[in-house]
């Protein structure tokens, strides 16, 4: 009986060998199969980028899953769109919390007087300290020449614009001299339209990017 059971219990071990032994020399093969068809199959940078990637050993120090309600994510790419939809999208507007010292202020006109002297006419026209020509090509030394003729016109032009509180050809920059620069700014329904070269813009669509024109 004792030879009949160690009989028995050795034609299990040597099986059990064999078996794994098998399994190893299955997954050896296997593995060998699988990266080679990876290599050859290879065909872009990417692909090169994924073979490498996946050659490397894990990192031991991999960043904790992400657990949102009963959902885990544990990718990056998950993680970044659970925490998205978790924190921003679940608020809107209508949940902000309201201003208490918010006070609504009805605009209002300026308080500046709409007479102009004829020195500030003369000082806003021939002192500007850019002397080159505008967009219409006029040089301050023309309007300096012609001043005389046209001093008076001008200055009512100055006047009429006070009063209305609108010019006729509104802001007007040269393209060619000029450049913008985008700052942040609310909409004002008040103010005249901005000209830059052939292209104009007006105050609810223009001042929301227009900031700061620069003299090149």
């Amino acid at each position: 009986m004792t030879l009949a059971r160690s009989t028995a219990g050795s034609t299990q071990d040597v099986f059990l060998k064999e078996v794994k032994k098998e399994l190893r020399d299955d997954l050896r093969k296997g593995k060998a199969q699988f990266w080679e068809k990876m290599i050859n199959e290879a065909g872009s940078r990417q692909d090169i980028f994924r073979i490498t990637k996946w050659a490397r050993a894990s990192d031991p120090f991999q960043p904790p899953p992400l657990q949102i309600g009963d959902d885990i994510f544990e990718s990056q790419a998950k993680k970044a769109a659970a925490l998205r939809r978790a924190t921003l999208e679940r608020r809107s507007a209508e949940d902000d919390i309201g201003d208490p010292w918010e006070v609504e202020v009805s605009p209002s006109p300026l308080p500046f007087q709409a007479a102009v002297s004829l020195d500030e006419a003369t000082d806003v026209v021939l002192r500007t300290g850019n002397t080159s020509p505008g967009s219409d090509n006029i040089t301050t030394a023309f309007l300096r020449a012609c001043w005389p003729q046209i001093a008076d016109y001008t200055r009512l032009i100055y006047v009429c614009c006070l009063t209305l509180g609108h010019h006729p050809r509104a802001i007007t920059f040269d393209p060619d001299k000029t450049e913008v620069m985008h700052f942040s700014r609310q909409n004002d329904h008040y103010s005249p339209p901005v000209f830059h070269g052939t292209i104009e813009k007006r105050p609810e669509e223009s001042l929301r990017w227009l900031g700061i024109w620069l003299d090149r």
